[in-house]
């Protein structure tokens, strides 16, 4: 599970360490924290991330990885630099972090539980994968639930959250180009998209366990079928998509709007909600797709339309299509995004979804107005 802390005193949560205030956070509120920069925690506070002055917050439970980026890393009895050497870590270990004091990290790893200095220690890199080599997926979200309830009994935090890491790879993929969903009579998904913000939530809530209610239809097409009975906003609306994903009681958070993000941040930030077994959807310039990994040679990705290529802004193009109604090929299954390409790409925003612990506490309204009008494919548009 993440890392809850309560904040202790009235908190500013603002854009970025000494940034802009986003909020402010009352004492007493539990918030996720994700990583550490300096004095700076980043948090997920109900739908918004942002970060808070770590000095007030107090660990809860819950934990988070990092890796030791020193060649030998002491781990201590207690945080002092004086206290009693339990052992002494090597680079590139993996660590849980299940608190703090001062400049001092409590954690948890298979040789031992203590503290460490946080100078020596950075967001832990994902196992590489090669994308031929990825294991054979799931045939459905019964399969996955299984396999979801085996993770939840591991006791190990480190092993548990890696289980849930490699599940990503395993859940079903669909496409959207061969979707029947209809509106007025007329059938939503055309040559250029139009589908992929139902599908990706689809293979979202598939990741998740989440059963199709109607197992003779495809799952992206009964969404759209709830959506229009339930008279929700749009499907082009975070608002919308994320009302379908309430009806299953999975709640949607917002870790970023638009912008360029180096690897550091997709590492601190994007990779724990994958290792807590969370669904990661994201906008690449008007077209939506599911996240499965964040590596060390970039990210990984189930495009619904096809193999889509990173450009600079918010270009982008495809390399392969999946077929025009038909169940395939699907070339977009597990595409990968180079990190050169990647840090040149305006995202417009990326969020996290997960099931709720307990009723959602907001609604649509309480969400920003983003929008994703375009077609999947700008040159069939």
């Amino acid at each position: 599970m993440p890392l809850i802390s309560m904040t202790t005193t009235d908190l500013r949560l603002r854009r970025k360490p000494d940034g802009d205030i986003l909020s402010t956070v009352p004492k007493g509120r539990e918030v996720q924290v994700l990583g550490f920069e300096g004095d700076w925690a980043k948090v997920v506070s109900g739908t918004v991330s942002g970060w808070m002055f770590r000095d007030y917050l107090r660990p809860v439970r819950g934990s988070f990885p990092v890796q030791v980026s020193a060649k030998g890393l002491n781990l201590r009895a207690a945080a002092s630099g004086s206290a009693k050497v339990v052992t002494v870590l090597t680079q590139g270990e993996r660590l849980e972090v299940t608190g703090w004091q001062g400049e001092w990290l409590a954690v948890s790893s298979p040789r031992g539980s203590g503290f460490v200095s946080a100078a020596y220690v950075r967001p832990a890199e994902a196992t590489v994968v090669a994308a031929a080599s990825a294991p054979t997926r799931l045939p459905d979200p019964a399969a996955v639930r299984a396999r979801r309830e085996e993770i939840a009994a591991v006791q190990n935090d480190a092993e548990r959250a890696a289980a849930y890491e490699a599940i990503q790879l395993l859940a079903p993929y669909y496409s959207q180009r061969d979707n029947q969903a209809l509106e007025g009579g007329v059938r939503i998904e055309t040559e250029s998209g139009r589908m992929c913000n139902l599908t990706s939530l689809a293979m979202v809530l598939a990741v998740l366990g989440i059963d199709n209610p109607r197992p003779g239809q495809q799952f992206e097409d009964v969404l759209e079928a709830l959506r229009q009975e339930n008279r929700m906003h749009s499907r082009t609306e975070l608002r919308g998509w994320a009302s379908v994903a309430q009806l299953f009681e999975v709640e949607t958070v917002l870790l970023t709007g638009e912008g360029v993000y180096k690897r550091s941040w997709w590492e601190s930030t994007v990779r724990p909600e994958l290792r807590f077994g969370r669904g990661v959807m994201m906008s690449i310039s008007n077209h939506i797709v599911r996240l499965l990994a964040v590596r060390s040679d970039g990210l990984i990705v189930d495009d619904p339309y096809g193999k889509s290529v990173l450009k600079a802004g918010q270009a982008r193009s495809f390399e392969a299509k999946n077929a025009w109604m038909a169940a395939s090929p699907t070339p977009g299954q597990a595409t990968l995004y180079p990190w050169a390409d990647v840090e040149i790409h305006t995202m417009r925003w990326v969020a996290s979804l997960a099931r709720a612990v307990g009723p959602i506490s907001f609604g649509v309204d309480d969400m920003p107005d983003l929008r994703d009008d375009g077609p999947s494919d700008p040159d069939e548009g």
